[in-house]
C-alpha cells in the first residue's frame, strides 16, 4: 500500500512562541494563525530492497534504521511511530525548508499522518497534532513548540490555546470577512536568507521561568486580531502583524539584528507592518498592508522574491492506493 499526504505551511499572526512549552505549559500560550495553499508532500510505501531510504526533493539517502534518517523531524517520528519492516520515504517540498512557515512542522505531521494511515487509522486533526507535538516538543528537546503542529493538523484561520496539555482550539470562527481581509492585505516574500529555529527556540525556552511580559502582550492581541478579521479591519490587523514582530524582537533567542530592525522601522514609516515568522530570524516574511494597493514598499524588497501563494482552509490530508 502507498500512502500520501500534503499537509500545509502555516503562517503566524500574533501569539507565537507563547506555544513554547516551559512557557505554555507554566503561563499558558495563545496564537492565531492561518494555513498557506503550499504543502509538504510525503509518500509512503514498503521498501522494496529492504532498506529504509529517504528521498528528499529527489535526492535518496538510504540508512539501517529509523533513528539513523538524515532529518531530525523523520528520524523522530519513525523511531516513535514507524513499523519495523523498512519503508521508503518521499518527500517534496512546495516552499523552502528551515524558512520560517514551520516547514518542519507540516513535515512531522504530514509524516505522522501518512504513518497512520499505513497502519490502518484515521487519526483525527487533533491527535494527528499531539502525536506530532510529542516529537517535535518532546522527543526533539524543544525544537518547536505545540503552535506548528496544531495548525498545520487543523488547517484554516484558527485560534489556539496551550497548557501544560498541548493544545487545544478555540471556539471563535472566522468569518468570509476574515478570509477576504487576509487574502486583501497579506503578501508573502522570500528573502533567501538560511537560519535553525533551534538555537533560538531553546535560548527563550531558558529565559521562561517568570511571565514575560512581550509575550503576555502577545496573548491578549490574539483576541483583538480576531476581532479585527472578523470585522474586516485591515488596519487592525496590521496592527497585530506589527505588534508581533516588534514584542518579537525584544526576547532572548536573537530575533533581531540592525538590518532587520531597519526594516521594521522603514515599513512603519509606509503605514505597512511586517513580520518574519517563526523562531529565529527566518527565510520567508510576509508584509500587511491596510490598504491593500501592495505598491507601497517594493523598494524596501529589492532584494526578495515575491511567493505566490494563497490560504488553505483545510489541514493534512491523506490518501492511499
Amino acid at each position: 500500500m502507498t500512502v500520501t499526504t500534503r499537509t500545509p505551511y502555516r503562517l503566524p499572526i500574533v501569539g507565537g512562541l507563547s506555544d513554547v512549552e516551559p512557557y505554555a505549559s507554566r503561563f499558558g500560550g495563545r496564537t492565531l494563525s492561518v494555513t498557506l495553499d503550499r504543502y509538504v508532500h510525503i509518500t509512503l510505501k514498503p521498501a522494496v530492497d529492504g532498506r529504509w531510504s529517504l528521498t528528499l526533493d529527489g535526492r535518496t539517502t538510504y540508512f539501517e534504521q529509523p533513528s539513523k534518517a538524515p532529518i531530525e523531524a523523520v528520524a523522530g517520528v519513525l523511531t516513535r511511530y514507524g513499523p519495523q519492516a523498512p519503508l521508503a520515504v518521499t518527500v517534496q517540498n512546495d516552499l523552502a525548508p528551515a524558512g520560517g512557515l514551520a516547514a518542519s512542522g507540516a513535515l512531522t505531521v504530514g509524516l505522522v499522518h501518512a504513518l497512520a494511515r499505513h497502519a490502518g487509522t484515521q487519526p483525527d486533526a487533533a491527535e494527528l497534532a499531539a502525536r506530532a507535538a510529542q516529537v517535535e516538543v518532546f522527543d526533539l528537546n524543544g525544537a518547536s513548540g505545540y503552535h506548528d503542529s496544531a495548525i498545520c493538523a487543523h488547517g484554516g484561520l484558527k485560534r489556539f490555546t496551550y497548557d501544560a496539555h498541548g493544545a487545544h482550539l478555540d471556539a471563535w470562527q472566522a468569518n468570509q470577512r476574515a478570509w477576504q481581509t487576509l487574502e486583501r492585505t497579506v503578501r508573502v516574500f522570500d528573502t533567501g536568507r538560511d537560519a535553525p529555529s533551534g538555537p533560538s527556540l531553546r535560548a527563550l525556552a531558558a529565559s521562561m521561568g517568570s511571565p514575560i511580559p512581550a509575550l503576555e502582550r502577545m496573548k491578549t492581541a490574539t483576541a483583538s486580531a480576531a476581532d479585527a478579521l472578523n470585522a474586516g479591519d485591515a488596519a487592525g490587523l496590521a496592527h497585530a502583524v506589527r505588534l508581533q514582530q516588534t514584542e518579537k524582537m525584544g526576547l532572548a533567542g536573537d530575533f533581531t539584528s540592525p538590518d532587520v530592525a531597519a526594516l521594521v522601522r522603514a515599513f512603519d514609516r509606509r503605514g505597512v507592518a511586517v513580520q518574519i515568522p517563526g523562531g529565529k530570524i527566518g527565510r520567508y516574511l510576509f508584509v500587511c498592508d491596510p490598504s491593500g494597493r501592495h505598491d507601497a514598499y517594493g523598494d524596501l524588497l529589492t532584494n526578495a522574491t515575491p511567493v505566490a501563494t494563497g490560504f488553505a482552509a483545510s489541514g493534512s490530508e491523506a490518501t492511499t492506493a
